[in-house]
């Protein structure tokens, strides 16, 4: 399998964890507000957990992103620092 190739996989493999991250909190976060207002009969514990599920699923999915682009990032800084300094040998030259 060539780079490229390992590339793609790394991020289809991303999207599904998001999907799967989100789902996942987002669902268990609702059947907890559901067995609350129904153990205690209220209305308010559905919309509540509903939310925390969402605060929780992106932050998460924001912690996912990071850890993939942060390889990237340290790889990009390199790059960015050997051009710089070929345009200061170049410019040291004239």
């Amino acid at each position: 399998m060539n780079k490229d190739n390992r590339e793609i996989f790394r991020a289809l493999s991303l999207i599904t964890q998001i999907g799967v991250t989100l789902l996942t909190t987002v669902f268990i976060s609702i059947f907890i507000g559901y067995k609350m207002d129904e153990k205690f009969g209220t209305s308010f514990w559905f919309p509540i957990w509903l939310i925390i599920g969402l605060l929780a699923g992106f932050q998460n999915i924001y912690r996912l992103v990071k850890r993939f682009y942060f390889k990237d990032k340290v790889k990009e800084d390199k790059e960015l620092e050997y051009f710089e300094s070929l345009k200061s040998k170049s410019s040291a030259k004239k």
